[in-house]
C-alpha cells in the first residue's frame, strides 16, 4: 500500500491504494490473478495481442499493431470483484485479431477492498 494526496479547494486528502500488480503470459497459456484474503481484483489495464516487440518470455516478433478490443473488458468481466480468477491467453477466449501473429496477455491490477470503485 501506498498514500496517495489529492488536493481538492481548500483541503487536502490522503487515502490508501494499492500498489498495482502487472502479469504477462503467452498464447496458449494460462494467466492466474490473485489478492490477499478479504480484497479483491481490480483491472487497471488489459490488452491481448502485441503492441511490444520484445515480450519476454514470450517470442519476439516486429507486429506490434495488434489487440483484440475486448482485452479490458473480458479481463474485468472474468476477473473483476473476486479474489482470484485464471484466464487462457488464446484467440478463443479473446478473438485472433492479428492471425500469425504470436500474442501475450498483459494484465495491470491492484487488490482492493470490497466495495470500492471498479474501473
Amino acid at each position: 500500500m501506498f498514500s496517495v494526496y489529492a488536493l481538492s479547494g481548500k483541503h487536502a486528502f490522503v487515502y490508501d491504494a494499492a500498489t498495482p500488480t502487472r502479469q504477462l503470459v503467452c498464447e496458449r497459456q494460462t494467466m492466474s490473478l490473485e489478492c490477499p484474503a478479504g480484497s479483491q481484483i481490480g483491472v487497471l489495464w488489459a490488452v491481448y495481442g502485441r503492441i511490444r516487440q520484445d515480450a519476454p518470455p514470450c517470442v519476439s516478433n516486429p507486429n506490434t499493431n495488434c489487440r483484440a478490443p475486448t482485452s479490458f473488458s473480458r479481463v474485468t468481466e472474468e476477473c473483476g470483484g473476486k479474489p482470484s480468477c485464471t484466464i487462457q491467453a488464446s484467440n478463443s477466449v479473446f478473438s485472433d485479431s492479428c492471425s500469425g501473429v504470436e500474442k501475450y496477455l498483459d494484465v495491470l491490477y491492484e487488490c482492493r477492498q470490497p466495495g470500492t470503485y471498479q474501473v
